[in-house]
């Protein structure tokens, strides 16, 4: 449901700091990533476009090392991390490189910057803020608690259309620098690709799979609400609902990820914009693989309050699948059908994120993700109401109630 967002400007009907003084970052502009060339097709990637950047590799290498990763010396290790500690999915519970359990702690970061609505046509001064606060968006965001940002991607991300006299580079460029910084803190980083049929999706997240295999701190969900949010303006409706149609094209973006050389856990989200998962597994049409994901969506819309029936809903949806996989909740939001007079429901959000405390905490639920930590729509230029900060970075109503009623109720 995250690229609903589109629907308000595109008339759609259905749902849809870094430290500045770490090296990496300038590693990374001096030397630079392998650019793309040219646009993403479904045939192939060369392997110099998918090959993993050097700067990250060494950020890898430090970590599986216990170097410390806030350094101000130079990074020289260009090699493979000598060893691969990532997460692990185990008896429905996801553990962490340490081997302690991990509980999503989440939000959507730095939407807006790479998906094709802004790709390459950012309004003045957009990317370079976004660009320049990378480091201190991802410090606040870890300050508060959060583990993981999810940054959505479309295959637009791998055109070279950033004018070579700016200030910053283009957006595979920005998203190595976010995982990089990510990794530094040991915050995961999940790409969710975003507004991509199945073809041009599967050669996306391959590709992903490819560059980032060796960063433990990575996580990819091939397929954003698959198959509902095909463009911004025309989801397959009938695919979107069609679990046998999702057990085809899902067995093939996880089969791509995996021949890709990529371990870490794939996200996966069920039909019906990411809601439903019981017609799934009443075909048995999970992947078939030891590092799954399952993925919810959920958003309050006019519900005023979450009632003992939906809990009993959402249970039998897929929060009781974690006695066979671990569970999460991979986008909660105020508004997923447009801005206009919608009132905000903080009653159901509040109720919700308390039945999500609880489930993780007594049921086995392993965690969630807000939407999101703060979102400027360019076009038509306003503030997205499922944004958790301002501008000027406070927590708003929906933030507070994400600390309040889930943040600080996770502890671990």
């Amino acid at each position: 449901m995250l690229k609903n967002m589109w629907r308000p400007f595109a008339n759609r009907a259905n749902q849809s700091k870094t430290y500045l003084g770490f090296l990496i970052f300038s590693v990374l502009l001096i030397l630079g990533f392998q650019n793309c060339a040219s646009k993403l097709d479904t045939k192939s990637v060369s392997s110099a476009d998918s090959a993993v950047p050097e700067t990250l590799v060494a950020a890898a290498d430090h970590l599986a090392n216990g170097v410390p990763t806030h350094t101000t010396g130079p990074i020289e290790s260009v090699q493979q991390p000598k060893a691969f500690i990532g997460f692990k999915s185990v008896g429905g519970k996801i553990f962490a490189p340490n081997g302690q359990r991990f509980i999503v702690k989440g939000a959507t970061m730095f939407d807006y910057l790479l998906v094709s609505f802004t790709v390459g046509g950012h309004p003045t001064g957009y990317a370079e803020t976004v660009y320049s606060t990378i480091g201190p968006q991802l410090d606040s965001a870890q300050a508060a608690g959060l583990n993981l940002v999810r940054v959505t991607i479309d295959p637009e991300i791998t055109q070279n259309l950033r004018d070579p006299k700016l200030s910053y580079p283009g957006e595979l460029k920005i998203l190595d620098e976010i995982i990089a910084a990510a990794t530094a803190r040991q915050i995961v980083t999940q790409l969710q690709i975003v507004n991509a049929d199945f073809s041009r999706g599967q050669a996306l997240s391959s590709f992903l799979a490819g560059r980032y295999k060796v960063m433990p701190y990575v996580w990819i969900n091939p397929a954003n609400e698959i198959n509902c949010n095909t463009s911004r303006f025309s989801p397959d409706i009938l695919s979107c609902r069609n679990a046998d149609v999702w057990k085809s094209q899902m067995a093939s973006y996880v089969s791509g990820i995996r021949k890709a050389g990529f371990i870490n856990p794939i996200v996966i989200n069920g039909t019906e914009w990411g809601t439903e998962f019981r017609t799934i597994q009443n075909i048995r049409g999970i992947p078939v693989d030891p590092n799954i994901v399952l993925g919810a969506h959920i958003y309050a819309n006019l519900d005023t309050e979450f009632s003992a029936a939906d809990a009993e809903n959402i249970k039998s949806r897929w929060a009781n699948l974690t006695q066979w996989y671990p569970v999460i909740v991979d986008e909660v939001g105020i508004l997923n059908t447009g801005f206009s007079g919608a009132v905000p429901q903080y009653k159901w959000m509040a109720q919700f994120l308390n039945f999500v405390s609880n489930w993780c905490r007594i049921q086995g639920g392993s965690g969630l993700t807000a939407l999101t930590w703060y979102a400027y729509i360019p076009i038509p230029r306003i503030v997205d109401p499922n944004s958790l900060r301002t501008k000027n970075g406070e927590w708003n109503d929906w933030g507070n109630i994400y600390l309040n009623n889930y943040l600080t109720q996770v502890k671990k």
